[in-house]
């Protein structure tokens, strides 16, 4: 039984990361620790090690979108009324009542969450959206029109791609398409390819070690992803001057703009979707203007030397006010230098 296989190497995962963390912490633990949860599992493992050492804060960043059991549901592995469904909801329920922060990539994702869990008001929430690093060293071995990052699963939406290469097509452009990534969805896409009469423009690269460094060899990114809390392929596209062509799905409305730097495109229509691929690609004043203004939306918006600051800001300034709250309150009096020392 595939849920009840997940449910039980999630219960050994979580044992393992939290007597790891309780190891750690009992041999080596300075006067300030944060604890940086990527899922609510871990988050969780982090809470038990809290309730141990107080003074610990635990931070976690929502990188699911909507909920990891949407996700699971997605993928075919639950459904709503499944025990893995059910564990997987229980699970954040308990878990991000009881965090010190939680960060968010999106206004989107920290409403969905909100909206499903009212009680949050233990921590403090902070929206810092995703950022990369400038592309360096870039590879132009790999050319072509449209490419597009991403699992080739069901929530990526991969045939959707498809549908508008070949709906290009019919109205007399042939673009090539180069798909980096794999997943349980390739054999579907390799067939869906060839029976919309477009296998030779179509490419299948397979996974790509630092994708974001070929992506200069292209010229436009497309995303055909049915939900996205942000969509980091976005800002790595924008950040190598390429225009979008997405759905304005989650988060997708915060990282850039219809008509500014790409399109939005609907999902449920192809043939519009290859009507602006190809109003993009073969209006040259149109290209250069999306492809300088997703230039400049990367470099005003989602550098590092922007967002990393205020991810630090989060994981250790924060840190110090929290310790600070939990002096007594004559130390507090101290001088500023006293306790820096203290």
């Amino acid at each position: 039984n595939a849920e009840w296989a997940i449910l039980w190497n999630r219960f050994f995962n979580y044992l393992y990361v939290r007597e790891q963390l309780r190891h750690k912490l009992s041999n080596s633990r300075s006067s300030e620790v944060t604890i940086y949860a990527q899922d609510p599992l871990s988050a969780k493992a982090a809470l038990y090690v809290k309730a141990i050492w107080p003074e610990i804060r635990v931070v976690s960043f929502v990188h699911f979108n909507i909920s990891e059991a949407y996700e699971y549901t997605l993928r075919g592995t639950t459904r709503p009324d499944g025990p893995l469904y059910r564990a997987l909801m229980d699970t954040e329920k308990k878990v991000f009542s009881r965090l010190d922060a939680i960060i968010f990539p999106s206004e989107f994702t920290r409403n969905v969450l909100l909206h499903r869990n009212q009680d949050l008001s233990g921590g403090t929430l902070h929206v810092i959206p995703n950022f990369v690093n400038k592309p360096e060293n870039l590879h132009l071995s790999m050319r072509g029109d449209v490419v597009s990052i991403g699992t080739l699963e069901p929530r990526k939406n991969q045939q959707y791609l498809l549908q508008v290469l070949a709906e290009a097509k019919r109205l007399g452009k042939q673009y090539t398409l180069s798909l980096m990534g794999d997943g349980p969805d390739r054999p579907m896409l390799e067939s869906k390819a060839k029976s919309l009469g477009i296998s030779d423009q179509v490419h299948f690269l397979g996974f790509q070690k630092n994708a974001a460094q070929l992506l200069r060899g292209y010229r436009l990114y497309a995303h055909g992803a049915l939900m996205e809390s942000f969509g980091i392929g976005l800002i790595e596209a924008m950040g190598c001057g390429l225009p979008l062509l997405a759905a304005p799905v989650g988060g997708i409305p915060e990282v850039f703009s219809d008509k500014a730097e790409g399109y939005y495109c609907d999902l449920g229509d192809p043939r519009r979707a290859a009507k602006l691929l190809i109003e993009i690609l073969g209006n040259e004043k149109i290209y250069r203007r999306m492809a300088e203004a997703g230039w400049k939306r990367y470099e005003s918006a989602f550098t590092p030397e922007i967002l990393a600051p205020k991810l630090l800001d989060v994981l250790l300034i924060d840190a110090r006010q929290h310790r600070l709250d939990q002096m007594p309150q004559h130390s507090r009096l101290l001088p500023s230098s006293k306790v820096k020392q203290e």
